[in-house]
């Protein structure tokens, strides 16, 4: 089992983004690693728009409404290169 969380303008977001869509994407934490889910508000990995689940490693940037995140896997886990 892992976790997951909203990121977005709703006070209830774990992550609260002033600008961005009330449940604008979900991050989420499983024994595979981290991923992102857009939720309809326009989430970007670098410069990918999201589709589906899409996995992250250490050192990826988000883009969720103006706020930019940076991700840090405590694991390391990184991008195979391409």
């Amino acid at each position: 089992p892992g976790w997951c969380f909203a990121v977005g303008s709703a006070p209830d977001a774990a992550v609260r983004v002033a600008g961005a869509a009330p449940r604008h994407a979900e991050l989420r934490r499983d024994e595979a690693g981290f991923s992102v889910v857009d939720l309809g508000g326009g989430t970007l990995v670098g410069e990918e728009r999201v589709a589906g689940a899409v996995p992250l490693a250490d050192g990826d940037v988000l883009r969720v409404g103006p706020a930019t995140l940076v991700v840090c896997d405590p694991c390391g886990r990184r991008r195979p290169p391409a």
